[in-house]
């Protein structure tokens, strides 16, 4: 006997995912933060006339923690809304 999947079934299935995916994400910036900060030679430089711009080789980990935090963050705004 088996019933059929509802909209709050797919929601919750939904959000577990999305939880999932930003907590990996999250675990996983960390990890590159921490191994990147070890080794400080890798640089990537961007100049214009009056900028300049360092990216260091910590910066990838830092963007995948807060890929993960936004997406946590939506995740709530979505269930919050509905």
């Amino acid at each position: 006997m088996s019933r059929e999947k509802t909209t709050v079934d797919i929601s919750i299935t939904t959000a577990r995912g999305s939880f999932i995916t930003s907590c990996l994400c999250i675990i996983c910036g960390f990890i590159l933060m921490f191994v990147g900060s070890d080794n400080g030679l890798t640089e990537l430089t961007v100049k214009t006339k009056d900028v300049t711009i360092n990216f260091y080789s910590f910066v990838p980990g830092v963007v995948f923690t807060l890929f993960g935090a936004i997406l946590a963050a939506w995740t709530v705004h979505r269930l919050i809304k509905k």
